[in-house]
């Protein structure tokens, strides 16, 4: 059976620096933890009850001169007497030989460290276990504070969900500071978001960028999907106008007309032709097992929409054009796992295709 970090930790603890061993204790306690009785243990430093820690921290009680920074490290002692019928046991116990009360290191004068020996040997606990309650915090608070400017662990401690505060500040810049804008990214049938907020944190340089640009877009999709992608600008479409915005000319129910001045507001018609705000995505050339997922109902076409405008906002029309390897066309045959779908899946073809496919256009506004 391999050995895991925390057997090796628990086996060899003067092996490992202090904070490095606290956070693998951590670690092992959280809720995934292999070890059902160090589920949903708390990291050390908070408010909460010691004992539900991940670890208990104790001071060196030595004259020796330390060799290493961990002394120590013992599984949690159970009472039967003082221990409830089906509470977990406490927390491991490590200790330490940085800074601590007592020992050759000890901020407090030697004599306390003798007299500490002294009672240790007579098999009394009181002033151990009233100074160990000083040290498990003040050490604790060391962690807190080694962690507090390394962006990788404050994010580890407070697992997934992005609850530390560099992601909280990263969240708010990009307009997503609240609690109830998470998780709510190109939802799923089931109303769960497809696109994780984790991503958002990833590419916040990307998303909080202004103005946004195609290279932007095209950068953030990329590497999102991992396919190749590129975006095509001034892609013109009509606009249609409503009939209180279309042109008049003077009548007797509007003398002055409307909407009529030449070269300023005149249009003819009930549509205009807009080149400004419409673009397109192309996506591919693409297997036919990833070109099924962006067809309609394919979660990867949702999730590039909800992309796209959260990246450009509403303002801007898109459309994807999502391009099949010439090699990957299928033949045209009723039934299958994937059904025929006219116009998105299906051709007609007689002998294979001299290039890729790049007929389907799926507008991403109505998604």
């Amino acid at each position: 059976m391999p050995i895991t970090p925390r057997d090796h930790l628990f086996e060899t603890p003067w092996a490992f620096d202090f904070v490095p061993a606290v956070r693998l204790l951590e670690a092992d306690g959280r809720a995934t933890a292999r070890d059902p009785r160090f589920q949903g243990r708390a990291p050390v430093g908070g408010d909460g009850d010691p004992a539900r820690e991940a670890v208990h921290l104790r001071g060196t009680y030595s004259m020796a001169f330390p060799t290493a920074q961990v002394d120590g490290l013992g599984e949690p002692k159970v009472d039967p007497e003082r221990k409830p019928e089906g509470r977990p046991p406490g927390p491991p116990e490590m200790t330490v030989n940085v800074l601590g009360l007592t020992g050759i290191m000890g901020a407090m004068p030697r004599h306390y460290t003798e007299t500490l020996i002294a009672d240790l040997r007579g098999r009394s606990y009181a002033l151990r276990d009233f100074l160990d309650m000083i040290n498990h915090r003040m050490l604790s608070l060391m962690v807190r504070g080694w962690e507090k400017y390394r962006l990788p662990q404050g994010y580890e401690r407070h697992g997934a969900g992005g609850a530390d505060p560099v992601s909280q500040f990263i969240y708010a810049i990009q307009g997503f500071g609240t609690a109830h804008l998470h998780g709510r990214l190109a939802p799923d049938a089931e109303g769960r978001a497809t696109v994780a907020d984790e991503a958002l944190l990833y590419y916040s340089g990307l998303m909080s960028h202004a103005p946004k640009s195609a290279i932007g877009l095209q950068a953030l999709l990329t590497d999102y999907f991992e396919r190749a992608v590129r975006v095509v600008q001034f892609r013109g479409h009509w606009i249609d106008l409503d009939p209180s915005e279309q042109s008049r000319m003077p009548n007797t129910a509007l003398p002055q007309g409307r909407y009529c001045r030449l070269g300023v507001d005149a249009v003819a018609g009930a549509r205009v032709w807009d080149v400004q705000s419409g673009l397109r995505v192309v996506i591919g050339p693409l297997t036919y097992t990833q070109f099924i997922r962006f067809m309609p109902g394919g979660g990867d076409l949702k999730r590039l929409a909800h992309l796209i405008r959260l990246y450009l906002g509403p303002a801007v029309s898109c459309e994807a054009q999502v391009i099949l390897r010439r090699d990957q066309v299928p033949d045209l045959a009723l039934g299958g796992e994937v059904r025929p779908q006219l116009g998105w899946n299906t051709w007609a073809c007689s002998e294979p295709p001299r290039k890729d496919v790049d007929d389907a256009v799926y507008l991403l506004d109505i998604l």
